[in-house]
């Protein structure tokens, strides 16, 4: 045999080698996330935030065009190496559930009286931060109407004044708060005077834009004292402003109780006698996994 032809042989024997190679290499795994809807989002605003096409967004949930997602349905958000959403429907059978997330989010079964942190860094900065808590401030702006609340919650808005001038809550706004931050089976129960102050003054500090109920009073709740059982709690977004914001913000006012949920896409908030705050990295409809959890404010550390 001459040199030339054993040199084309011994190249293709290393050619068909690194084929049969790369055909044995298995795929890498592909990673999804998990959206949970709110009330008011259609598929334009989670593709705008996830920087994913519609289309995408459709294919991996196996959603029809013209039909309309729920609040409380989990979508999956197809990765950046799955373009057109094809592997994650594949992959993960399309859409989820829509039925709305009821795991815990009150407060973790603690001794009262203690702070209780862990040894990870990113949750001490979570809890402590201190400097960068002041970070709420930049979106902060006064409202246009101060006192004015847009409430909007599945697939229910109200606007209106909430307090009187002497303090009190306006009946109109009482109403619309029991009615509203009900649970989904019609039961319903006065909401409590002090958190609906409170969500009035969160929407004065973040320029009056509609705070976003995702779940108000209800009886399900991981928690045996849970605030959500006796209408003191609320979760919530605020549209335009980071769930960060929000912590950082409710983290400067007294007897309230926040939860901060990293992989999911809303902030806990309830009225208590003592300051409280709590880092939970569940993510929507699992049970609680919490970091941390602290009973005085960063200030009295």
């Amino acid at each position: 045999m001459s040199r030339s032809i054993a040199s084309a042989v011994l190249l293709a024997l290393s050619l068909a080698c690194a084929g049969s190679t790369a055909e044995a290499r298995p795929a890498p795994k592909l990673k999804a996330k998990i959206h949970r809807v709110y009330a008011g989002q259609h598929l334009g605003m989670i593709a705008k935030r996830y920087n994913v096409s519609i289309e995408a967004l459709r294919t991996a949930n196996d959603l029809e065009p013209g039909v309309a997602i729920k609040p409380g349905q989990k979508l999956y958000i197809p990765p950046r190496d799955d373009p057109d959403g094809s592997r994650t429907q594949e992959l993960f059978g399309g859409a989820q559930s829509d039925k709305t997330d009821s795991r815990d989010d009150s407060t973790p079964s603690e001794p009262a009286g203690r702070d209780h942190t862990n040894h990870s860094g990113t949750d001490r900065k979570h809890a402590h931060g201190n400097a960068e808590d002041e970070g709420w401030k930049q979106w902060a702006k006064p409202a246009p109407h101060r006192g004015q609340l847009e409430l909007v919650a599945h697939e229910d808005t109200w606007k209106g004044y909430v307090v009187s001038k002497s303090g009190k809550i306006l009946p109109a706004a009482r109403h619309a708060f029991s009615r509203m931050l009900a649970t989904s089976d019609g039961r319903s129960i006065d909401m409590d005077t002090g958190l609906i102050k409170l969500m009035s003054k969160l929407s004065d500090t973040f320029g009056g834009r509609p705070i976003h109920v995702v779940s108000g009073y209800r009886l399900e709740s991981y928690a045996r004292r849970s605030r959500h059982r006796t209408g003191q709690a609320c979760d919530l977004t605020i549209p335009g402003v980071p769930n960060t914001a929000i912590r950082d913000y409710l983290k400067t006012q007294p007897k309230v109780g926040i939860g901060y949920y990293p992989n999911s896409h809303f902030v806990h908030m309830d009225v208590r006698e003592q300051w409280t705050y709590w880092v939970d990295y569940s993510g929507p409809g699992e049970p609680p996994r919490y970091a941390g959890f602290w009973t005085r404010p960063p200030t009295e550390r």
